[in-house]
């Protein structure tokens, strides 16, 4: 059985604005609800609008089904350290490792006496090895500027003795293995723009060289023991100073030295020649000392006195 309910007996009410005090312009009056008279409604309707449920609010951002959940942490970027930030932290140094210094075995050849590494210094050696036995290269262009002063024969051909300034180029080159091979130190330069440079040329090798220069004194030896000379300190007057004298091995025995020294007496200064007996040898070698006694030089003279 169906219950109807019956129409109601008064109309609803209509809520209208209550009236102020202050004027205000006149506008038209719009009711708060308005209600459908012809739609039946029962006792226990109201006019008012019905309430809505509350919508459910949206889960923040990060939550899962209702429950706080936390954000997956990002990486920071990474500060770059500084230079001298590097430069304080100490390494530390990783096991099994070694620092190694030398490699190979350090020899001093015999025929060159040039002390070299092997597996190091290999090419070195070989280029001033074939210099100290062959000679130095030079090519008839090379040699264009030098001045020939004499010629000296020899068993198989001859040899021809130039006179250079000690400048760059061969003349340097040459004299540079000259004193590796006689561990002599390199003249300095304000030395070496007053000497004459002599250099023996067979075909196209720097064979012989002996460099000299105009000196003041020397002094007289006393002693040669063989090891070393004991000279009489009174200063001699003397004009001419040989600092170095070298022959490949392979010429020696010829007089190529002697004709290098004789083209130095007469060519050191020009337009005047000396006697073996005016000239002083520079810190002479075992080898110097014979050819000292051999050519009739009997001084020496100090490189750092002059």
């Amino acid at each position: 059985m169906l219950f109807t309910p019956s129409p109601p007996s008064t109309p609803p009410k209509v809520l209208k604005r209550r009236a102020t005090s202050e004027p205000t312009s006149p506008s038209p009056k719009k009711p708060l609800a308005d209600v459908d008279t012809n739609r039946s409604s029962s006792p226990l309707t109201t006019s008012s609008t019905p309430k809505l449920p509350p919508v459910p609010a949206k889960p923040k951002q990060g939550t899962l089904l209702g429950f706080i959940t936390r954000k997956p942490a990002t990486a920071r970027p990474t500060k770059r350290p500084r230079d001298d930030e590097l430069a304080e932290k100490k390494v530390k140094p990783k096991r099994n490792e070694q620092l190694v210094f030398t490699q190979g075995t350090r020899q001093t050849c015999k025929q060159c006496n040039m002390a070299w590494m092997r597996g190091v210094d290999d090419e070195l050696h070989a280029q001033h090895h074939s210099r100290v036995l062959d000679g130095v290269p030079v090519t008839k262009a090379q040699s264009f500027s030098w001045t020939l002063a004499t010629s000296k024969p020899l068993a198989k051909g001859s040899a021809a003795i130039y006179m250079a300034d000690y400048t760059a180029g061969k003349v340097t080159e040459a004299c540079d293995a000259v004193d590796r091979v006689l561990s002599a130190a390199t003249l300095p330069t304000e030395v070496r723009e007053k000497c004459k440079v002599f250099l023996a040329v067979v075909g196209t090798r720097i064979v012989g060289v002996a460099v000299s220069q105009p000196i003041k004194h020397a002094m007289a030896v006393i002693e040669d023991s063989g090891d070393a000379v004991k000279c009489d300190p009174k200063r001699l007057p003397t004009p001419l100073g040989i600092h170095r004298v070298f022959t490949v091995p392979s010429l020696r025995g010829q007089g190529l030295a002697v004709a290098m020294l004789d083209a130095a007496a007469g060519h050191t200064v020009y337009g005047r020649s000396f006697k073996p007996e005016e000239a002083a040898f520079s810190q002479p070698t075992e080898g110097g000392r014979k050819l000292m006694r051999k050519w009739g030089v009997t001084r020496v003279f100090e490189e750092d006195d002059q």
